[in-house]
């Protein structure tokens, strides 16, 4: 039992890695339902490939409805529906970084108020009497949190490996 354990340790990501289809480093990557991240590119030339044989099949089959094809993981190896919007239907693995909707500069404060992230701009007049703080500070915080915690579960990990293999 205590090797499923450390099978399932070996599967989270150290950080970000090279696309496993292609061996580069992420370029525009998405992220498959299996939480898997493969690089733009390499889904695009799946999705050209998956068109090209829809082509063929144009002639003998109606396709309207259904999906363009299949994309197997190359980690998992669990297959996903490419939809007829293509590969672009994946979300991004890294979304681009927020704008003020308003003034379309990064945000600088988070809004406790309204749960969300703002620029100074819109402190001083939309925010005004809210409760804010520097999301340098916000961060450095939930950092401090996150990394407590995973000290916590780094622990009861190896208590609970530690009761499995007696």
């Amino acid at each position: 039992m205590s090797g499923d354990i450390k099978s399932l340790r070996s599967l989270l990501p150290e950080g970000r890695g090279s696309c496993p289809c292609c061996g580069k480093s992420p370029e525009r990557s998405r992220l498959l339902p299996c939480l898997h991240s493969i690089c733009g590119p390499c889904l695009s030339k799946v999705e050209m490939f998956l068109r090209k044989i829809e082509k063929r099949k144009e002639a003998t089959a109606q396709l309207c409805g259904r999906p363009l094809g299949w994309f197997m993981c190359p980690v998992c190896h669990s297959s996903h529906l490419v939809s007829r919007l293509g590969a672009g239907d994946f979300p991004l693995s890294c979304p681009p970084p927020p704008q003020c909707p308003t003034h379309l500069v990064p945000p600088t404060l988070y809004c406790h108020n309204c749960r969300s992230v703002i620029c100074s701009s819109c402190e001083d007049f939309y925010h005004e009497n809210h409760y804010t703080q520097d999301l340098v500070t916000i961060s450095s915080s939930v950092t401090l949190a996150l990394r407590e915690a995973l000290k916590e579960i780094t622990q009861r990990m190896k208590s609970i490996d530690g009761s499995i293999e007696k």
